[in-house]
């Protein structure tokens, strides 16, 4: 048999083979179709999804076809049907699929044909609902268009009335006033200018604490410079004892001022007394700063400014909170690092530590040595006194690891010598 190829198809045919028809075409299918990547194939049959306006018949029946190149043999009908439970674009649809674990071809087809049906006429029925919908809003419509002509009746909840509240009119149940606090009498529901009590005046209570506690800008602990008419030089090394050693005095705006420097806290501060003796003086602005003291009391502020401190012939621009007359002012634990008035220490050397430990030892062991002679027993014998109500209590001994036993029999045979301890091999009472 020859054909258009020049003999090439019947050449490789086996002469038995030329004169059967099924042969033939066989080979010219595997000559005139194209090689296919069955890699590739089963790619773009796995990459399928349904489109929102695609039927599940054009669905399925796209991915039969696209079945037929990708040689899954025997495993079709399944190779099949997973695609259709994961690439159908109804959720409702595929979480009914996958509620059956046996689920067949022919049952996941019936399944998505029931549920496609079943949606258009759900649709039906909407379209319905919604002309009706709509007629009835047009009747809606001309009945209020009706009611507009016609004379309405004044009701109470629509007249506006002058609240006495607030001082101003609204519609009842609106009062602005509502919930909020009075700042002349601290009340509720009403407001300052429209409130009917009468001022009482503010008194200021002192209050003095006895506790050594200081507040982290007041330092409320001091020395009086009580002179001794006996001994001059016991007052001298009292002072120098007492002497304060964290109150810097820098210049600002070219006045000597006293500071504390405080490392616990946040915020510098300057009192007004001497804010007034600066010239010029300061600029102050006007804003509130919330300021606590380590007991969680408020400190009255009276704003900011930001002042020239000079320190060692340089100039630093710092902030200030200002805070009444009679309060210390001090500088906080940044701007004093900032200023080089003190210095993190991160790491003390061991040597000096232990070099300065054992000198305070010694000076002690030294200036109270009769203490430190001999074993230290009293010289009664002491009777512990037990309740009378008093349960005795077994406890189990408490286990030693096997590294230590040997030092603990040790130290208990020394004590034992020393008859700091006796041993019992009896129950006692």
């Amino acid at each position: 048999m020859w054909t258009a190829t020049g003999g090439v198809l019947s050449s490789s045919l086996s002469f038995a083979d030329r004169n059967k028809y099924d042969k033939v075409v066989e080979k010219f299918d595997v000559h005139c179709s194209p090689q296919k990547n069955t890699v590739y194939e089963r790619y773009v049959f796995r990459s399928l999804m349904q489109q929102p306006v695609e039927t599940f018949d054009c669905f399925v029946t796209d991915f039969k076809l696209k079945a037929q190149s990708c040689d899954f043999g025997e495993l079709k009908d399944s190779m099949v049907r997973d695609p259709i439970v994961y690439g159908i674009h109804d959720k409702r649809t595929r979480e009914r699929l996958l509620r059956d674990s046996k689920l067949t071809m022919d049952e996941a087809e019936r399944l998505c044909h029931a549920n496609e049906l079943a949606l258009q006429h759900a649709k039906t029925f909407n379209e319905t609902s919604v002309t009706a919908v709509h007629d009835s809003a047009k009747i809606a419509v001309v009945k209020k268009k009706m009611r507009k002509n016609m004379p309405q009746k004044s009701s109470k909840e629509d007249t506006v009335y002058f609240c006495k509240r607030c001082g101003s009119k609204h519609e009842p149940r609106q009062c602005p006033a509502y919930g909020k606090r009075c700042l002349k009498c601290n009340g509720k529901n009403h407001f300052a200018k429209q409130c009917l009590s009468k001022a009482k005046p503010k008194s200021v209570h002192v209050v003095e604490e006895t506790d050594l506690s200081e507040t982290f800008f007041v330092g409320m602990v001091s020395l009086e410079d009580v002179k001794s008419e006996h001994n001059v030089a016991e007052d001298s090394e009292r002072r120098s004892d007492y002497e304060d050693t964290w109150i810097v005095s820098l210049p600002i705006q070219g006045t000597l001022v006293a500071l504390r420097i405080d490392t616990g806290a946040q915020a510098n501060l300057i009192s007004m007394t001497q804010i007034n003796a600066m010239k010029p003086k300061p600029r102050i602005i006007k804003k509130r700063v919330p300021l606590k003291d380590y007991n969680g009391k408020n400190i009255e502020s009276s704003g900011q400014c930001r002042l020239k401190v000079t320190i060692k012939h340089r100039d630093y621009d710092v902030l200030f909170n200002v805070v009444p007359e009679g309060h210390e002012s001090l500088l906080g634990g940044v701007t004093s690092k900032r200023l080089n008035l003190v210095e993190r220490v991160y790491h003390i050397s061991c040597a000096e530590a232990a070099s300065s430990q054992r000198g305070a030892v010694d000076s002690i062991v030294q200036h109270y040595e009769d203490v430190f002679k001999g074993l230290g027993c009293l010289p009664c014998t002491y009777s512990i006194q037990l309740k009378e109500d008093a349960k005795p209590v077994i406890h189990s001994p408490r286990r030693v690891p096997a590294p230590l036993k040997d030092r603990l029999k040790k130290e208990l045979d020394r004590m034992s010598q020393l008859q700091v301890i006796t041993k019992v091999e009896e129950p006692t009472e």
